[in-house]
C-alpha cells in the first residue's frame, strides 16, 4: 500500500515525452529558448501527470486500504517528514538518469531498448518486483549502494520507522551523492549530445 503511494511521487515519464523531440527534430524549437527543455516541457509534463494520476488514485487507495486495513501503528509524522527529502531526491536522481538515458537519442534511435534495461534494473534494485529484505544478501548489499532504493524501498522503510538513525544518515548521504552524480552525468551526456544535433530548422 505504502509503495503504491510512493511510486507516484517518485516515477518519471521523461523517456516518453522527450525521446521523441530528439528524433524527429521538434527538440530544436526549444534548444533556443533562454530555459534548459528539460526544466520546461519534460519537467512540467511530468509534474502534471503525477498530479493527474495522483487524483485519480486517491479513491483508489482509500477502497484497497478498507479492504486490505494495513498495519500502520508503526508509521509516525517524523518518519514521513523525514521520507519526503528522500523521495525528492529519489525522483530528481532518477528524473535526471532517465534523462541521460533519452539522451543516448542524440545517437541512436534505440534509446527505449537501452531504457528497458534501465527499468528492468529499478525493478530489481529498487524493491518494486520483490521487497529487498526477501532478495539474497548479495543483492541487498549491491541495492545499498545504488540510487533505485531511494525511489522505493528506503522511503517505504523510513515512512514504516524501520530505519535505524545510522541508516538514515546513510541514505541521506548515499542519496545527495547520486544525486550529484546523475546532474554531472546528465550535463555530460547533455553537451555531448547536442553538438551531434541537426534538424531541419535547427
Amino acid at each position: 500500500m505504502t509503495l503504491l503511494i510512493v511510486n507516484q511521487i517518485t516515477s518519471n515519464i521523461v523517456i516518453h515525452t522527450f525521446a521523441y523531440k530528439i528524433q524527429d527534430g521538434t527538440l530544436s524549437g526549444e534548444l533556443i529558448r533562454p530555459i534548459h527543455p528539460m526544466l520546461t516541457n519534460a519537467l512540467v509534463n511530468n509534474i502534471a501527470f503525477k498530479a493527474l494520476t495522483i487524483i485519480g488514485f486517491i479513491p483508489i487507495w482509500v477502497i484497497l486500504f478498507f479492504l486490505f486495513k494495513p498495519d500502520y501503528s508503526s508509521v509516525t509524522l517524523s518518519g514521513v517528514l523525514l521520507a519526503i527529502p528522500i523521495m525528492v531526491m529519489g525522483f530528481l536522481t532518477g528524473y535526471l538518469l532517465t534523462a541521460t538515458i533519452t539522451s543516448i537519442a542524440f545517437w541512436t534511435t534505440r534509446v527505449f531498448s537501452v531504457h528497458d534495461f534501465y527499468f528492468a534494473l529499478s525493478l530489481l534494485f529498487s524493491g518494486q518486483f520483490v521487497p529487498l529484505t526477501l532478495m539474497p544478501k548479495i543483492i541487498q548489499n549491491v541495492a545499498r549502494y545504488l540510487p533505485f532504493q531511494f525511489q522505493l524501498y528506503h522511503p517505504i522503510q523510513l515512512i514504516l520507522g524501520k530505519l535505524s538513525t545510522a541508516q538514515i544518515i546513510q541514505g541521506y548521504v548515499t542519496a545527495g551523492i547520486w544525486l550529484i552524480v546523475a546532474i554531472n552525468l546528465f550535463n555530460w551526456v547533455w553537451h555531448k549530445g547536442v553538438k551531434r544535433f541537426s534538424a531541419v530548422g535547427a
